[in-house]
């Protein structure tokens, strides 16, 4: 059997081969899209929550519990950043919210990314989703903070 997977492609590529070989995947990584394929497949055994459970959970702490309403995205133009794109346009949409504005980059060029946050339209948003890994995450915020006035 298999345990764990933080690849969204394979998620999906493996659950077809599970029926036939009845090998377990046991806690996979799962995304919007690896969900459904794999949705009635009873040698999956999830153990965490989706990706729009986490988008839900979030929107609505934001939306509902800080009444934090204006929300823009940076994300990887992959994979995974459009499922990370939908699963937060669904979850906005849930509560009568749109993403006002976001931002997209290639997860293979680093470089750049300060151009990206000074590109940005003159728009603050209230929250900020950053949908991508710790290293790039980290080189957007520094850029984003750049801009911030002092106080």
């Amino acid at each position: 059997g298999f345990v764990g997977s933080y690849e969204d492609g394979f998620s999906p590529a493996l659950s077809s081969s599970l029926n036939s070989t009845g090998m377990a995947f046991i806690g996979p990584y799962p995304s919007s899209a690896a969900l459904i394929s794999m949705a009635g497949n009873r040698n999956v055994i999830r153990v965490r929550a989706s990706y729009g459970d986490e988008m839900n959970a979030l929107v609505n702490y934001a939306a509902s519990g800080l009444d934090l309403t204006m929300f823009s995205m940076f994300y990887s133009n992959d994979s995974f950043g459009q499922q990370g794109v939908e699963s937060l346009r669904l979850a906005l949409q849930a509560v009568n919210l749109r993403l006002l504005s976001g931002g997209s980059f290639s997860p293979t060029i680093a470089d750049g990314l300060a151009s990206l946050v000074g590109g940005a339209k003159p728009f603050v948003p209230q929250v900020v989703v950053v949908w991508t890994n710790g290293t790039t995450a980290a080189a957007f915020i520094r850029a984003a903070q750049a801009l911030l006035p002092s106080e």
